[in-house]
């Protein structure tokens, strides 16, 4: 399971709840924007390449851990009209569309298909032997995706997703093992970037880094708002009570994303912003 699927389990999870925790959407919320942003991100990149006429190429960007129409297939969830209703009334973070037109040029690449003497397998027979698992990987899955009857593609996915996880939880224990909070964040990435299985997920070692990416988000968190906090008093002096409001909100929605609890000389000034845009806002 991908970070893209798992958010979206647990977005699916939530909404079954009859009272949903408000922290838990919120964190959901801010999680599912930033899957859509990187989701985008990879079909802009396709777009060009395709509008250059590289079809080869976009096909492997797309397949590159993880997949891109996979993430992006997790992320256009049944549910996921109700999903983003949901965010705008408890104006939660908005998630941007996905980008619908590259999805389906992509898709209309894959149903041409390719035989077993397109140079795509010449490429992936040599990242085998060049020992390169994560080029070989990616051209595995395209390989399957164009010639879904290539059964020797299957077996050979599924063995490289095997070993590729494998050397990646490896590199994740020897990062927490370092100490070092950016190889981590780096190494957990790419352990996510994979389809992780449910013994994956739970391994001490991608636990202990999970937390120690929740904290670094905390601490980013907590480093914004003191900066919001700035912000606000300039703002009510020079009467920009709009900007005062949307300060206001968005410390309260990072926040409860983050589960941080400000000190008693930021309540006092957020409660004043609060009376100050409230009085401003009635005018």
């Amino acid at each position: 399971m991908t970070a893209a699927q798992k958010i979206v389990e647990n977005i699916k999870s939530a909404m079954r709840r009859s009272t949903p925790d408000a922290a838990s959407l919120a964190a959901l919320a801010a999680d599912y924007a930033d899957q859509c942003r990187k989701v985008n991100s990879r079909l802009e990149q396709i777009r060009e390449i395709l509008d250059r006429g590289d079809e080869r190429q976009a096909l492997l960007l797309g397949e590159a851990d993880p997949p891109v129409m996979d993430e992006a297939d997790a992320l256009c969830f049944p549910q996921s009209a109700q999903w983003r209703e949901l965010c705008e009334t408890n104006q939660l973070a908005a998630a941007p569309d996905i980008k619908a037109p590259v999805v389906q040029r992509l898709n209309l690449i894959y149903a041409k298909g390719i035989t077993a003497n397109h140079a795509i397998y010449k490429e992936f027979r040599t990242a085998i032997l060049e020992r390169d698992d994560d080029r070989a990987l990616t051209l595995a899955r395209t390989i399957e995706k164009l010639n879904p009857s290539d059964a020797n593609a299957k077996s050979e996915r599924e063995r490289l997703e095997k070993k590729v996880c494998s050397q990646r939880v490896s590199n994740l224990e020897a990062a927490l093992k370092a100490g070092n909070e950016a190889g981590i964040l780096s190494a957990l990435d790419r352990v996510e970037a994979l389809n992780m299985n449910d013994k994956t997920a739970a391994a001490p070692s991608v636990v202990q880094a999970e937390a120690i990416r929740r904290a670094a988000a905390a601490r980013s968190a907590q480093q914004t708002i003191a900066g919001f906090f700035t912000e606000i008093p300039q703002h009510e002096n020079s009467g920009i009570w709009q900007r005062v409001g949307e300060l206001v909100s968005r410390i309260d929605r990072l926040c409860t994303e983050h589960r941080i609890a400000l000190d008693g000389e930021q309540q006092d000034t957020i409660n004043r912003a609060r009376i100050y845009f409230g009085k401003n806002q009635e005018l």
